[in-house]
C-alpha cells in the first residue's frame, strides 16, 4: 500500500512539475510549500495542546449574534419564521416580500425558490433581508465547526 502511494506521488509529480515550472511555482513549492510538511507531519502526529476554555469562550458571542441576526430578520420580514429553514426564506423573500426571483434561482422539490448562497447574492442591492440571511448562515457554520472541533478534542481527551 505504502509503495503504491509512493508510486502515485511520483507519477502526479511528473504530471505536474511541467506546469510548475512553466508557471514559474516550483521555487515557491520547494522553498515554502515542502518545508511545511515536516512541519505538519510532527503536528499530525504529536498533536496539539487545545485550550477548551478559549473554545468554549468563542460560543457565547457566536450565540449571542445568530440570535440578534434572528430578530432582525424577523423585524425587517415584518414576520417571523425560522431562518434556518430554506422553504421559509423562500417563501418570505418571494412571496412575503415580493421579490422577484433572479434568473439564477431553481425551485427545490418542494416549489419554493432556492436561496443558496448565489441567490441571496443577486438579491442584496433589492433588500436588506438577503444579507442577513448570509451573515447567519456564515455564523452558524463557524459555531458548527466550533463545536465539532470541540467534541473531537474531548472524545480525544478521554
Amino acid at each position: 500500500d505504502l509503495c503504491r502511494r509512493v508510486a502515485l506521488c511520483r507519477k502526479l509529480y511528473e504530471y505536474v512539475a511541467p506546469t510548475l515550472v512553466a508557471e514559474g511555482l516550483m521555487g515557491p513549492l520547494m522553498q515554502i510549500e515542502m518545508p511545511l510538511v515536516r512541519v505538519l507531519v510532527t503536528m499530525e502526529l504529536d498533536g496539539m495542546c487545545v485550550d477548551t476554555a478559549v473554545f468554549r469562550a468563542q460560543r457565547e458571542p457566536l450565540e449571542q449574534r445568530i440570535r440578534q441576526l434572528e430578530r432582525k430578520a424577523h423585524r425587517t420580514a415584518g414576520m417571523e419564521f425560522n431562518i434556518e429553514a430554506p422553504m421559509q426564506v423562500s417563501r418570505v423573500l418571494f412571496d412575503h416580500l415580493g421579490l422577484p426571483p433572479p434568473p439564477n434561482a431553481s425551485r427545490m422539490k418542494s416549489g419554493e425558490y432556492s436561496t443558496n448562497q448565489d441567490v441571496l447574492q443577486e438579491l442584496l442591492d433589492q433588500h436588506q433581508l438577503p444579507a442577513i440571511v448570509l451573515e447567519h448562515r456564515t455564523l452558524r457554520k463557524l459555531l458548527d465547526s466550533l463545536d465539532a472541533c470541540l467534541a473531537g478534542v474531548l472524545r480525544s481527551a478521554a
